[in-house]
């Protein structure tokens, strides 16, 4: 099956799910399931159920100040199973936001090695994480905001081969193991909207560090700097921009590492992983169809850009991956423009697709 005809299914299916959103604007909460029916090359056919849910606090209308919960479950044609709620509430007229997400996976996976060249064969192994991350986070002044952040997972690895470059090479986290950490964010948002943004900008830094004397097996400090600016020509063509820096220090376990793939839409998420990461790209987005219902499909072009190091001072501009491709949006809620989004990215090395609830950024 070729990817359009695949994307032609999951429209056939999502789309006659979707039309119990409510179509004209109503603060009554919106309830609504949703089949998912996708295939990538490293799970092949994925099945699933997400439930979705999402009121206004305290007669807001705002779309920004949503409450939302969703619980999502899949399963892989490869036998791979994840179960995850995930709510997030908005308290004090916006001003206060919890977010959490607790999750259980059951993962056959692949390791391609650490660094900017992987292997050419990739090692399988098994993972079973359960996980729980938290966030709260306050506005301290209009558009800045301050949070803090714990991150507690338990992770279980299994079914290694003999000599595998995972046991051989003594690669941190190989083994079943436990991290705990805390941490802080700070933001910098002056977007017109958190769920599609037409204009403005946003700056995030979050700094998260794991230590024994929580529980943690390992003891290492993740940060990154997420930089992103919008812009229009109106509210049906805008371009997005998103330049993004992520580090590593210490000893931290392989999962724990910077995914390139995690970002770019034409690679595996474990293709391209080391300590450090820096990545950028542009988007445009157009929603130019008038007739209604019609209305709530549009589309994209993207390019993306990116590399991972070992070391900080192994950046340079050789051996950057490139990736370009389109996709196509479904507006599950007008109003708030929750999208379905349906991607197709290309690169040198292999083509990908990308299926999920929500802009990439």
């Amino acid at each position: 099956m070729t990817p359009f005809l695949r994307i032609l299914c999951l429209l056939t299916i999502l789309i006659p799910a979707s039309l119990s959103a409510q179509e004209k604007i109503s603060l009554k909460p919106k309830l609504a399931a949703y089949p998912q029916l996708s295939y990538t090359e490293n799970t092949d056919f994925i099945f699933g159920l997400r439930f979705f849910y999402m009121y206004y606090p305290q007669e807001i209308f705002n779309p920004d100040f949503q409450n939302k919960m969703q619980l999502v479950t899949i399963y892989t044609q490869r036998k791979q199973f994840e179960l995850y709620f995930e709510p997030e509430f908005n308290l004090l007229q916006g001003k206060l936001k919890i977010h959490s997400k607790l999750k259980f996976q059951l993962w056959p996976s692949e390791f391609y090695g650490i660094g900017k060249n992987s292997l050419q064969k990739s090692e399988t192994y098994t993972r079973k994480t359960r996980s729980l991350e938290l966030d709260i986070i306050r506005e301290v002044t209009d558009g800045i905001y301050f949070g803090l952040l714990a991150d507690f997972d338990h992770t279980d690895i299994s079914d290694l081969k003999a000599n595998c470059m995972l046991l051989n090479c003594n690669i941190p986290g190989a083994y079943n193991y436990d991290i705990a950490g805390l941490g802080f964010t700070i933001i910098n948002d002056k977007r017109d909207s958190r769920t599609y943004a037409t204009r403005g900008y946003s700056q995030q830094f979050r700094f998260i560090h794991y230590n024994r004397f929580m529980g943690s097996d390992f003891q290492f400090t993740k940060s990154s700097l997420d930089l992103r600016f919008f812009t229009n020509l109106n509210y049906n063509h805008v371009f997005a921009f998103q330049t993004l820096f992520q580090t590593t220090h210490d000893k931290a376990p392989f999962l724990e590492l910077a995914e390139l793939g995690d970002e770019m839409r034409s690679f595996d998420s474990a293709l391209y992983i080391d300590n450090h990461l820096l990545f950028s790209r542009i988007e445009y987005r157009t929603f130019p169809l008038q007739p209604e219902f019609l209305n709530r499909f549009g589309f994209v072009l993207f390019l993306e850009a990116g590399k991972v190091t070992g070391s900080l001072a192994e950046f340079d501009f050789q051996n950057i991956r490139i990736c370009y491709g389109t996709g196509i949006r479904f507006a599950v809620f007008p109003y708030e423009r929750s999208n379905l989004r349906f991607d197709l990215g290309f690169s040198k090395e292999k083509m990908g697709i990308n299926i999920s609830f929500g802009e990439a950024f």
